[in-house]
């Protein structure tokens, strides 16, 4: 059981903006979401007070902004609730590989403003990574066709750096092989031998080459060092690996 509670207290408010180029500068939906932010978890501004039907024990819960973009108590909750449902509820047991596919400064800030430009980038990635995987599973299993055959692929978009500046980024879960669809109706799921650097090279020059077409840009050939931040980050991972303490049975 509960009741609502608070104060008469005014908001907090965002200082205005001085000149016409900070206005535009600061959306009106921003704005609303700065200014709820700062109310966020304040008692003043009203709660609810839960009682134990039992025992009587009460304790108050203040109201929260529900912001999507900077309030990090919001976000760090929605994080966990969301983190809760897809490995109790939407994740197979299989195994994964995090993907991360950053973008040069320009193109990131860009992508912060282009919700259709994001929609590209994530389709060409799970295109590109899907390809990828059906090869190497029907290789690796000896398959007559990979139609039958179905990579899980989650890509949560992230906006900021760690200094909270617009830098958007993408997280992609991907599945360490493929799904097989059974003539019985119920998938298989076939695993994949780790991909080798240059697996994880030519799908990110395939989502380069894409992006270019989107972006109806020249099709240059990426950075020659993308091969060499790929062999990097995978000798990186190996020794993290390599280093983990192992459970005592």
């Amino acid at each position: 059981m509960g009741e609502a509670g608070g104060s008469q207290s005014g908001p907090a408010r965002v200082r205005p903006a001085d000149d016409a180029g900070e206005r535009r500068a600061r959306p009106r939906a921003r704005r609303a979401e700065l200014e709820a932010f700062t109310t966020c978890g304040d008692f003043d501004q009203g709660f609810l007070l839960l009682a134990c039907r039992q025992c009587g024990e009460q304790v108050r819960v203040p109201f929260s902004c529900k912001g999507r973009g900077t309030c990090p108590l919001c976000m760090g909750r929605r994080m966990c609730e969301t983190a809760a449902l897809l490995v109790d509820h939407r994740l197979p047991a299989v195994p994964y590989r995090q993907w991360v596919l950053s973008f040069p400064g320009p193109l990131a800030v860009r992508l912060g403003y282009d919700k259709e430009l994001v929609g590209q980038v994530c389709r060409s990635f799970t295109n590109r990574v899907t390809q990828a995987l059906r090869r190497q599973v029907k290789r690796e299993h000896e398959l007559s066709s990979s139609r039958v055959l179905h990579p899980g692929v989650l890509c949560v978009v992230q906006r900021f750096r760690n200094d909270l500046g617009l830098f958007v980024h993408l997280h992609c879960l991907v599945t360490d092989g493929c799904f097989e669809e059974l003539a019985e109706g119920r998938p298989r799921f076939l695993p994949t031998g780790a991909l080798t650097e240059d697996h994880l090279v030519r799908v990110l020059v395939a989502v380069h080459r894409d992006l270019a077409a989107a972006l109806d840009e020249p099709a240059t050939e990426p950075d020659a060092g993308i091969g060499a931040c790929v062999q990097l980050a995978n000798r990186r991972q190996l020794r993290l690996v390599a280093e983990a303490p192992v459970p005592n049975p």
